[in-house]
């Protein structure tokens, strides 16, 4: 399974390298990328979940990003970015802090804040209480914004903190 995943990730990033410089291309230009691959199956196969999670379209002989496919793209490329720039470490010993309090009636809040943290390499010491020694990054606070979920999160710059020795394994401290 997870081999499956890392091929659908690497697919889609493909296509999003593909429709960077546009949002349109005519189906020929995208059959002839499709064809000039060496693995046909899996990128037809991640342009089929693309297609069917609505995030690219076919129209009139052209496949068109939508909307919700621009956001999804967009993100897409943040978490890329982020994976391969490791933030600096903090200065002295200094951890940024999160905790957020989300209503119950908006579960699917909680779940994407959780989600960005973990993207963001973050590391839970309570359900709703996330720590990392690193820098925070921009794109995490953009994304937190455009999801409107700052309003539930506190951000804090800590420099006293018991942190066990998991933790320090964990981000490979001293």
């Amino acid at each position: 399974m997870a081999i499956k995943l890392n091929y659908y990730r690497r697919h889609t990033q493909e296509w999003l390298e593909f429709f960077s410089d546009t949002q349109e291309f005519a189906a020929e230009a995208v059959n002839y990328f499709i064809r000039r691959h060496k693995k046909k199956k899996y990128l037809r196969q991640a342009l089929n979940r693309l297609m069917e999670r609505g995030l690219i379209k076919e129209d009139n002989g052209k496949f068109l990003i939508t909307q919700v496919g621009l956001r999804f793209f967009k993100k897409f490329q943040l978490k890329i970015k982020n994976k391969a720039s490791k933030p600096d470490l903090l200065k002295n010993k200094r951890w940024i802090l999160i905790s957020f309090d989300v209503p119950v009636r908006v579960n699917y809040a909680r779940q994407r804040i959780r989600a960005l943290l973990k993207e963001f390499d973050f590391y839970p010491i309570h359900k709703s209480v996330w720590i990392n020694p690193y820098a925070i990054s921009k794109d995490f606070l953009v994304l937190l914004a455009e999801g409107d979920l700052e309003k539930y999160c506190k951000i804090m710059i800590v420099e006293l903190i018991e942190v066990s020795d998991d933790i320090k394994k964990r981000f490979r401290l001293k």
